[in-house]
């Protein structure tokens, strides 16, 4: 008689390939790419103690909500200045 964990690597495989190709299947089936425009408001740079430095960008969205947005390439646009901003949402 076999015990059920005699091939534990095939298993845990077996487990792992399940649980990614139903999470990409949910996701796939259950979100959707929406695209904000809206104005910036400000610019932030923090630091941490570990010198991590962050660069942050205030925006008011037309839908009438502001986001801090991280990077860069929201931190190069000017004050004033139009932007897109596209994130996947859940239905």
């Amino acid at each position: 008689m076999r015990k059920l964990n005699e091939y534990p690597v095939l298993t845990i495989f077996l487990a792992a390939f399940l649980i990614i190709g139903i999470s990409v299947c949910i996701m796939k089936g259950c979100t959707h790419d929406v695209t904000y425009e809206g104005v910036v408001i400000s610019h932030n740079v923090t630091s941490d103690r570990a010198g991590n430095i962050g660069y942050f960008t205030i925006v008011e969205f037309n839908d009438g909500t502001v986001r801090s947005l991280r990077g860069l390439t929201f931190y190069v646009k000017p004050i004033g200045s139009t932007i897109h901003y596209t994130t996947r949402v859940f239905d």
